[in-house]
Formats: structure tokens, sequence, C-alpha cells
């Protein structure tokens, strides 16, 4: 058991098959199996769970992505817990991969005023310590990926 200190909490991290399968009881609706959980974080005082580190498999980096037809990844299959990731629990590899590569979402939409839903542009880049940055909503795919571009460019 490894223990953690930080400004306002202590955490353990658990490898042990016990605390996945504790972590399992807890997120009963989040379809992940024991096997899909490297650790869980838990709170020390209160043994409350703080965090599920996922294992980062090879279907989740951006080699194995499919790209629309402007060379930018669409809706790419991640980690459930991808942007709910503190960045010191988040694995190497992943932030290797993500970093500064921007991805778009698209968000499906039977609005009037966006009838062809929502594309947004997020990259992985520090600006949030969890999470995927959201750069840009727009209401075509063309128009998200000049701006995943543009950020690819301003690097």
């Amino acid at each position: 058991m490894q223990k953690l200190l930080g400004d306002t909490l202590s955490s353990y991290i658990l490898k042990s098959e016990i605390a996945r399968n504790h972590a399992i009881e807890e997120l009963e609706h989040s379809g992940l199996s024991p096997n899909d959980i490297e650790f869980v974080v838990y709170d020390a005082d209160t043994f409350a769970l703080v965090y599920v580190a996922e294992h980062y498999k090879d279907e989740y980096r951006p080699q194995a992505q499919k790209k629309n037809r402007f060379g930018v990844i669409l809706n790419p299959k991640q980690r459930q817990y991808f942007d709910k990731t503190d960045q010191e629990y988040r694995p190497a590899l992943e932030t290797l991969d993500w970093f500064n590569l921007p991805y778009i979402i698209h968000y499906p939409s039977k609005s009037l005023e966006f009838p062809n839903g929502i594309f947004e542009v997020f990259m992985l880049d520090g600006g949030s310590h969890e999470r995927a940055t959201s750069y840009y909503q727009e209401a075509t795919l063309e128009e998200a990926a000049e701006r995943a571009h543009g950020l690819m460019n301003r690097l």
C-alpha cells in the first residue's frame, strides 16, 4: 500500500483484487470489470473512493483511432475516466500520446439551431488538472477540423 500526502488529502493507492472489486461495487453502472482497473485511490481518513485508474489499452491510443476526412480524430475511443483523471494519476503513455493532440467529439442534436449537432474541439494540454481542455464548439465538422488544425499549427 502506498500513501500519498497532498495539500488537503491523504490517499491510499491500492492495487489489490479486493480494492478493485470494491470499486466495481461502488461504480456498479460503469461497465468496468475488475480486470479493467489498474489501481484504486481511497481517502485515507474516510476510505471513500477518490479515483479509479483504468488500464491504458492499445485501443485507446491515437494511432488506433479513425481520423475524419480532414485528418483529425473524431469521437476517439478513450478510457471511461479519461476526462476525470488528475494529471498525477494519468498513465504516462496516455499523456505522451494525447498531450497537445486536438480531437473532435460530435454531440448529436435535434435542435433546429444545430441540426447537425455540435462538434467540439478538445486537447489535453494541462489547461485543466483532470481533463482535456475544450477549445471550440462548431456547427460543422469542417469548421471544427479547421479549428483543430489551427491548434496544431500554433504548437
